[in-house]
């Protein structure tokens, strides 16, 4: 699955980089946007409608083997980690993005909702965070976080010895990510200091007094600190809380007698601090290095904080709405996505109002519940799920989403999922693009981008509307004093 992610630019892949990675799935998604192209098969799956066709027809405990064995083939030996130069996956998201000039360019926290922000703007998105799967021992008990912590201090400890730039989390999450630990186990990689590739993009790639943008999720998570550059996190955002990784429950102790496990409670390790969250949470040391590039080039930087990963979307969604009627186009059509079933260049090509969410959770669910109680109405509605494989703690079934998409005043549908089979619905993998272009044939061409300050106008009209209680976001316009003077507005 690697190689397709990079093939359309002539990149190499980094060979310890994951296709399924949100890192990953979200800039080949958007630097395939900004080249007016789609994002087929989730830049990595084969796009062959008979595969997906087969796949489904396949019985659930094939999928679940099926989806077992795509993600596993994806991971590299425990004892290659310390060859690993991460700097590589940042040689190669720069080397995906169209060498131009840009008005701004966005760094940080990955978030879908950000991701439709940048393809709006016309602007490249540069993650903070990747993640590096390696293969888990086959005698390591899923169910047994302590255990599965003491086998990652070696390969972890041997990555941080040739990468000082970076800080490794464990990420271990029994719940969500269940199928995809058969084989392997995540090490998610934030980059502390930005490296020369990085900051070689920002210097030649921005114009003159343009903007960087902190994508700053402030979301943070109780971890157990190895060093200060590692550290082990049990659980993950999604449908279980961190009360249920850490403390149990009844929800806990179901899930784990519906998957025959030999625990009803996980023994995690005891947690000695809160610190970003591991695949979602921006780490704000990289502050630093940001502000010396801004205030050497006379660039200014443009903050916006948000606590969850999707909390942006009811701006990112409001935005686009009146980003169209603008241009004349109706936007009444909304399309809610979960986590990387995800489309920007369609999102723009058919004149619809994305609505990203993390994950096919309930907390999700609520999220994009809450916002369509405030929203003007929708005539069409349509959603996206991301099959994992798993009847993880908190999935939403596609009873809730219907009844989500509902509330559409006169059409809704799922794209790509095949009902009997989610949350095994492998084949929406590839099937979402397809019937994404089939089922909603509106076409339009936008041959200019949001600009800087239609969003600036867009904002100050945002934070003093109907949605003030429904996002948590604040957004600050921060500056060396070669670049202006610093202003902070409360959005809440």
């Amino acid at each position: 699955m690697k190689a397709p992610i990079y093939k359309s630019m002539g990149v190499l892949p980094p060979k310890f980089s994951a296709g399924f990675d949100s890192g990953a799935g979200f800039v080949k998604a958007l630097s395939n946007a900004l080249k007016g192209q789609e994002f087929k098969g989730l830049g990595a799956a084969p796009p062959v409608e008979p595969l997906a066709n087969f796949v489904n027809m396949l019985n659930s405990e094939l999928r679940e083997t099926t989806h077992i064995m795509n993600t596993g083939v994806e991971g590299i030996p425990a004892d290659h980690m310390i060859s690993v130069n991460a700097e590589d996956f940042m040689k190669a998201v720069v080397n995906m993005y169209p060498a131009r000039k840009y008005p701004a360019i966005m760094l940080g926290s990955v978030s879908g909702a950000m991701v439709h922000l940048a393809a709006l703007m016309g602007i490249p998105l540069l993650p903070q965070t990747y993640m590096i799967p390696v293969y888990r021992p086959e005698y390591l008990p899923i169910d047994e976080p302590k255990r599965t912590m003491d086998w990652g201090l070696k390969p972890g400890e041997d990555f941080l010895k040739n990468n000082p730039y970076f800080k490794l989390h464990h990420m271990f999450d029994p719940s969500q990510d269940r199928l995809t630990l058969e084989k392997i186990s995540y090490f998610r990689v934030k980059m502390q200091r930005m490296v020369l590739e990085y900051e070689r993009f920002i210097i030649n790639n921005l114009q003159e007094g343009g903007t960087i943008i902190i994508s700053d999720c402030t979301r943070k998570w109780p971890v157990t600190a190895i060093s200060d550059r590692f550290i082990f996190q049990f659980g993950a955002l999604g449908g279980a809380t961190e009360e249920d990784f850490h403390q149990g429950g009844e929800r806990v102790e179901k899930f784990l007698e519906h998957y025959n496990s030999h625990v009803r409670k996980w023994d995690a390790p005891e947690t000695d601090s809160e610190l970003p969250e591991a695949e979602w949470g921006f780490d704000r040391f990289l502050m630093n290095d940001i502000e010396r590039i801004a205030g050497r080039n006379g660039f200014k930087i443009k903050n916006i904080s948000y606590y969850e990963p999707e909390h942006p979307s009811p701006f990112v969604a409001e935005l686009y709405r009146w980003w169209y009627r603008q241009k004349g186009v109706l936007a009444n059509r909304l399309v809610g996505e979960s986590f990387f079933m995800h489309e920007p260049y369609w999102i723009l090509k058919t004149g619809s109002v994305p609505f990203w969410m993390k994950f096919n959770m309930g907390p999700s669910a609520d999220w994009l519940e809450e916002y369509l109680s405030k929203a003007d109405p929708y005539d069409e509605i349509f959603l996206m799920l991301f099959s994992h494989g798993v009847d993880a703690i908190g999935l939403a079934g596609t009873g809730r989403w219907n009844e989500i998409m509902g509330k559409a005043r006169k059409k809704r549908d799922f794209i790509g999922v095949t009902i009997n089979n989610y949350p095994r619905d492998l084949g929406s993998l590839i099937k979402y693009n397809t019937e994404f272009k089939e089922k909603i044939p509106s076409r339009y061409d936008f041959h200019l981008s949001l600009t800087l300050d239609q969003f600036y106008q867009f904002e100050g009209q945002y934070n003093h509307g109907k949605f003030q209680d429904l996002t948590d976001m604040e957004t600050s316009f921060e500056a060396e004093e070669t670049a202006g003077h610093v202003v902070k507005e409360q959005h809440r």
